[in-house]
């Protein structure tokens, strides 16, 4: 339960990363934000798919080099110096998804983070998160 709990505090983090004025907004907001986002055709779900092709977007424009992996600095890039709780979270994060401990991470240690969180929000097992089955997760 303790890594669930990380992981789902981990993705809030991400939301923060990408729109620093989200910083303001209740955990529950900032989930509901993410789904949306993340719901690439608006059918009320979401798939490990559509996360992945969204999150590859995001993963593209942030590897400038085109290495195939991200540094921590470039992970964390966009938090403000003075978001303390917001860049320790980052960090937190990376080294959670960092799975091999090379000090980068690469689309599939992403992928293999997402589909953790999915697997347990999806509560019925049909391969897709509503966003009720989200924010159950995403509250815990």
């Amino acid at each position: 339960m303790r890594r669930l709990l990380f992981l789902t505090a981990s993705l809030m983090v991400g939301l923060i990363i990408l729109d620093p004025a989200r910083a303001q907004q209740s955990d529950e907001d900032r989930a509901r934000r993410w789904f949306e986002e993340h719901d690439r055709d608006q059918d009320g779900f979401f798939t490990i798919e559509e996360v992945m092709r969204y999150e590859t977007k995001l993963f593209q424009r942030t590897d400038h080099e085109a290495r195939g992996r991200l540094r921590e600095d470039e992970f964390c890039a966009g938090i403000p110096a003075s978001n303390t709780i917001d860049l320790e979270r980052c960090h937190r994060r990376f080294a959670h998804i960092d799975s091999n401990g090379d000090g980068t991470v690469t689309l599939e240690e992403i992928e293999e983070f997402y589909r953790l969180i999915l697997q347990t929000a999806d509560e019925n097992g049909d391969g897709k998160v509503s966003l009720e089955e989200f924010l159950a997760v995403s509250q815990e």
